[in-house]
């Protein structure tokens, strides 16, 4: 993936949840829009001359109930609004968010206006209306855009600054008080977007998380133990090329042309999946994965990305553990009749990722690996079924168990010779871990 690539995810992501923060915000507004109505409604219904008593029959009820339903309106309209471009998956146009913004932080000024006529100005100016303003302030840090808050700040300051200066006497008490007041909303402003700039950073880190951990998952694919992938996640650094001593292990599927010719294409991959499915599974509990599928075998890596214990020694174990339950398998008919073939080797490797932009893939490149290669196919001439270099037969201190030396053989495509050993069929996961060295890992 590309850098771009992931930017514009990232943003995609981003967007879509701003606009789900944004329909939060809404939904807010309108709880206290209908908890406002609810009130004045209750109100004068079950105290019908209540409110006359108290404001001298000066209370503007009907406009009141005018403004907030009309007001109501709006944001269900614009709450739905949010839904559906979140169900597309289109963005918020930048005219739509700073329009909205000033349009409902207009809704205070309003009030304090329809206040204003009603009773004297300075009671409306330090009337309940004015906590309108901190509302809408406090509430724009949900739309995790700082610009929006601030704007929305700025409106508010404004907007009631022009009210003080027509309504109130300057240089007197209440516009001293007016000012300060005016001051609180552009501080409140002030914090509400430093708010909201964390919460949208929290966002993208959240997100760029993700994207590192889908990461992971593409470079390892399924064929990795939960363990491996956690400390994996765990590693800040980059996972840059290095060379590592590493285990290599092919294994291969034996006659499966043959096999695979007599069968359905789906009884085929059916039968890989089988197999594929127990090995990996092997390969994962002895701190390995399986690096590259082959067709009808598979490169299993032990001692990169992550080095757990002895890598030989876990490769061995794997191959005995693959050996034995694909032979328990057979015998209770689980599995058709199937033999494979194992060579491992142990060695310096390359490993890292490899690719293009589009497209990386985790590998390991050496010449380990050609010779991990060559033992396997070993196998076919010499009637084995799993062979071991000399290197893997040292690392791994197993001097009791029964071996079987083969001696400096002529490997395909190698200038020098190559001390082989058998591990024969009689070979048992008892007689490996009496005779490592180590403990089990």
């Amino acid at each position: 993936m590309t850098q771009n690539t992931w930017f514009n995810r990232i943003e995609n992501e981003g967007e879509a949840q701003m606009i789900r923060s944004e329909r939060q915000r809404s939904a807010l507004i309108l709880a206290v829009l209908a908890l406002f109505l609810f009130a004045n409604t209750l109100l004068h219904l079950a105290f019908p001359g209540l409110i006359d008593h108290l404001f001298s029959h000066r209370f503007p009820t009907l406009p009141s109930f005018l403004g907030s339903s009309l007001f109501t309106a709006y944001e269900i309209s614009f709450f739905f609004f949010l839904t559906r471009r979140l169900k597309k998956g289109h963005a918020l146009p930048p005219f739509v968010r700073f329009g909205n913004a000033l349009l409902e932080t207009s809704i205070p000024t309003i009030a304090l206006a329809v206040a204003a006529h009603s009773f004297d100005p300075s009671s409306a100016m330090s009337s309940p209306f004015y906590a309108l303003y901190f509302l809408f302030i406090i509430l724009s840090a949900l739309r995790m855009n700082p610009l929006l808050t601030i704007f929305t700040s700025a409106v508010a300051t404004v907007e009631y600054l022009v009210a003080g200066v027509l309504l109130l006497p300057l240089q007197t008490p209440d516009f001293a008080l007016m000012l300060m007041r005016d001051g609180l909303l552009l501080l409140a402003g002030i914090l509400s977007a430093f708010v909201s700039g964390r919460v949208r950073a929290s966002v993208f880190a959240a997100w760029r998380s993700l994207e590192d951990k889908n990461r992971i998952m593409n470079l390892f694919g399924q064929h990795v133990s939960p363990a491996v992938v956690q400390k994996l996640l765990d590693q800040p650094q980059e996972l840059l090329s290095e060379n590592l001593p590493v285990t290599i292990l092919f294994l291969d599927i034996r006659n499966f042309t043959g096999f695979a010719e007599k069968r359905s294409p789906e009884e085929v991959v059916n039968y890989l999946n089988h197999l594929f499915d127990f090995m990996i599974d092997v390969i994962n509990r002895n701190h390995g994965i399986v690096n590259k599928f082959l067709g009808d075998g598979f490169l299993a890596v032990f001692g990169a990305p992550l080095h757990e214990g002895n890598s030989a020694q876990n490769a061995l174990r794997a191959a005995l553990e693959l050996r034995s339950e694909l032979a328990e398998r057979v015998r209770l008919g689980q599995t058709p009749p199937t033999r494979i073939g194992i060579g491992i080797h142990s060695g310096p490797a390359v490993t890292g990722t490899v690719g293009s932009l589009q497209r990386r893939e985790y590998t390991v490149i050496g010449n380990v690996v050609n010779t991990a290669s060559r033992l396997e196919s070993l196998n076919k001439d010499l009637g084995t079924s799993l062979l071991v270099s000399d290197e893997v037969w040292r690392e791994g201190h197993w001097e009791s168990l029964a071996g079987i030396d083969h001696g400096e053989i002529k490997i395909r495509g190698k200038d020098t010779l190559l001390r082989v050993w058998e591990i024969p069929e009689t070979a048992l996961l008892a007689e490996l871990d009496e005779s490592r060295g180590n403990p089990v890992y």
